[in-house]
């Protein structure tokens, strides 16, 4: 303990002892300081590390760059008081003491990180997002037996900071941040404490394993979970670009669980063995949609998916025949070697049409090619027509030929066969979801007409039209050309549910 009790509790007869003590005050306040250090070194004694985050503290982007929210939280660390000291003479001499303290904070919503008292480095340093408790001056209080009045505070205060500066024992870290204030930003859980168990008078350190989550908002590198991670569930903020999470080594993590989840839509969340090990056989799992996710487990093999859900959607893409024809994904070769100028899952746009693509792969070389997904427009590209990238802001791209859908497979990623993937093939003349028609319901009879699935992989399949194109019913019932046969568009959905 760093402070004494002073106060006598005793009692003469009905009279307390300490009753007309001329430090009856002092001591009072010293017994309450006691009071408070006493919770915190019981809170500091079961944690085994100090300072801590007791609950909650989440931090998260806010409304831009330049602002966070945090969720409600509790912490425990030093708090530094003044208190009397040696009474020798009158008025008593004061000191300063460390006292173990809990912290209470409401939760922030955009709190300002340009704003706080020591702003924080948004140039790609690593800023600490700290909560401290302090005393914050209220309301004020007329003297009973003297002139004047004097503050005091309502509840107890505490001050948020954001900064570079290294955490000691006065901050409770919730999280580590790095931006540039402008179109990126990188949250990571700062990890959390030890239980600290006693057994046979020996401190036995374990730790906590699977007690916060990450949301990953980078828009460059790879994060990558370390042995030594405390975090198991990560979310995926993919609106400016592809996120990748590493797993951890498999031999270290046997039995351990990790979740990930798209957060943001945008490009797409790929999560990837280290090295060569594999996930249910397959060098990495991919998901598009907000809300995709999944969860696997480390075995003494590989990683096995316990659950996952992932929706795929190539949008609209135009055709120009229908018949022996592969419908799939459009890879769009550039005049140049600046394809690998974008980024993987950044949205490009055409310029005249404003159609726009999302970037699933990019191959390098003179000239290059991207495969995308159409996310609006009629997907198609148009010779010399320069593309402009939404991140990297690149604009001087052009097409090398105009480019409808040329006998691709659909590239979904999504690790399971033919008969557990849901898969859909819907077409259209206008590009739009109000004059959709769905290809499951329709029946070619002669070979010569229809269509066929083919599992390419467990991650591809193709989408085979008849030599004759598509055949369906008309309005009376008799068979009928499809009215959009030359210049329709189709649209490709696939989705597993595990």
């Amino acid at each position: 303990m760093s402070l004494d009790k002073h106060l006598n509790l005793l009692y003469s007869g009905t009279t307390p002892l300490s009753l007309g003590d001329r430090y009856y005050a002092q001591d009072l306040i010293r017994d309450l300081l006691y009071g408070w250090d006493n919770t915190g070194q019981t809170a500091k004694r079961l944690l085994g590390t100090f300072p801590a985050l007791l609950a909650g503290g989440i931090v998260s982007k806010g409304a831009d760059w330049t602002h966070i929210d945090i969720t409600e939280c509790w912490g425990v660390c030093n708090y530094s008081v003044e208190h009397p000291n040696t009474f020798a003479a009158l008025p008593p001499s004061k000191t300063s003491s460390d006292i173990a303290r809990l912290v209470h904070a409401t939760a922030q919503t955009a709190l300002n990180l340009a704003g706080l008292a020591t702003p924080a480095t948004l140039d790609g340093s690593t800023n600490y997002v700290k909560l401290r408790y302090s005393e914050t001056n209220g309301n004020t209080r007329t003297r009973a037996r003297a002139a004047g009045s004097y503050s005091y505070e309502v509840v107890p205060s505490y001050t948020f900071y954001c900064n570079t500066t290294a955490p000691n024992d006065y901050d409770v870290v919730l999280a580590t941040l790095v931006g540039d204030g402008a179109s990126y930003m990188t949250i990571a859980a700062y990890t959390p404490y030890n239980i600290k168990k006693v057994y046979d008078d020996l401190d036995v350190l374990e730790r906590i394993y699977g007690t916060s989550t990450e949301t990953i908002v980078a828009t460059s590198a790879t994060r990558t979970i370390l042995d030594t991670d405390t975090v198991h569930t990560f979310f995926a903020d993919c609106s400016q670009r592809a996120q990748t999470l590493v797993l951890p080594t498999l031999a270290a993590n046997l039995g351990k669980i990790y979740t990930f989840q798209v957060a943001t839509a945008g490009g797409w969340a790929m999560l990837d063995g280290e090295g060569a090990e594999t996930i249910n056989g397959a060098a990495n799992f991919i998901m598009y949609v907000a809300g995709d996710h999944i969860t696997v487990i480390g075995e003494a093999s590989e990683w096995k998916i316990l659950s996952a859900k992932s929706f795929y959607d190539t949008g609209f893409t135009q055709n120009s025949a229908w018949t022996n024809r592969h419908l799939g994904t459009i890879t769009v070769v550039t005049k140049t070697a600046d394809a690998n100028l974008y980024t993987v899952g950044e949205l490009i746009t055409e310029e005249t049409t404003g159609n726009t693509w999302r970037i699933d792969s990019i191959t390098a070389g003179n000239p290059g090619a991207f495969v995308v997904r159409s996310i609006s427009g009629t997907g198609t590209f148009t010779i010399n027509k320069k593309l402009t990238g939404a991140t990297s802001g690149v604009s001087t791209i052009q097409v090398n030929a105009a480019t409808l859908n040329q006998d691709g497979n659909v590239t979904h990623n999504q690790l399971r066969g033919m008969h557990q993937v849901k898969r859909k093939m819907f077409i259209t003349d206008t590009a739009t979801d109000a004059t959709l028609a769905d290809l499951d319901g329709a029946d070619g009879g002669a070979s010569a007409w229809g269509y066929i699935w083919y599992g390419v992989s467990t991650s591809a399949y193709l989408f085979q039209t008849g030599a004759s194109g598509i055949h369906t019913y008309a309005a009376n019932g008799n068979w009928a050309d499809w009215a959009g046969a030359t210049t329709g568009y189709y649209r490709a959905t696939s989705e597993v549910n595990v």
